[in-house]
């Protein structure tokens, strides 16, 4: 191998200025001459030691930089812009839901409506029918009807009573106090005053008049 060195060593260094097809010859004679010798392997070995570069190294280069270093001032000027942004979700949402909450009031007053209207119905029907029945359903009739009367927007669905009221205050055989109640009914339905005569039908006799006044306040306001 070291002979092989040295013929080609001085062949290239001869000939490195000027190749010829010479120069190839004498380095192909010299590469028989070094096989035949028994300098194959050492050869191969050297021109694989030649493609070292192609191998990975055996020390590795870490470059480690160091991390930026953040202040508390820093730390809670981020928290603080979290906390704003979700508190800003959170006023955004809460916008969206009072916006569509006029989809739903409508229907929701509509059906809580609809089902006081149904039960007020219900509750005239049955006292219309206690003062149909005379008696002391009558009276009890006129109670219940005056209860419905002080709520709100009951005065027009009341106007069927006021005949019925009427009817029940003439009849002989009605008390004192149910004509009372009859035309207390009237007078908080109309705030007008109302008034009944009643006679003995056989004789013409025991005649008398019951008179019922709404209450000034309510006519002519609260300081009458």
């Amino acid at each position: 191998m070291k002979y092989f060195s040295v013929v080609v060593g001085a062949i290239v260094g001869a000939e490195a200025a000027k190749p010829s097809f010479a120069t190839g010859q004498a380095l192909g004679a010299a590469l028989s001459e070094a096989i035949s010798a028994g300098e194959g392997s050492k050869i191969s070995a050297a021109l694989l030691a030649g493609q070292s570069f192609l191998k990975r190294p055996s020390t590795l280069n870490l470059h480690v930089g160091e991390t930026a270093q953040t202040s508390s001032s820093d730390r809670a000027a981020t928290a603080s812009a979290l906390m704003a942004l979700e508190s800003g979700e959170a006023r955004f949402l809460e916008t969206l839901s009072s916006k569509g909450s006029f989809l739903r009031s409508p229907l929701a007053d509509l059906q809580r409506l609809g089902g006081e209207a149904a039960v007020f119905k219900d509750a005239l029907s049955y006292y219309s029918g206690l003062v149909d029945a005379g008696g002391v359903s009558a009276r009890k009739g006129l109670v219940g009807l005056l209860q419905l009367a002080s709520l709100p927007n009951a005065r027009v669905p009341m106007a069927t009573v006021l005949f019925k009221c009427s009817q029940l205050a003439k009849k002989e055989s009605t008390s004192d106090a149910d004509r009372e109640l009859a035309g207390s009914i009237i007078t908080y339905l109309t705030n007008m005053p109302v008034a009944f005569q009643s006679s003995d039908v056989a004789s013409g006799s025991y005649g008398h008049t019951n008179i019922v006044l709404p209450a000034p306040s309510r006519v002519y306001g609260t300081g009458a």
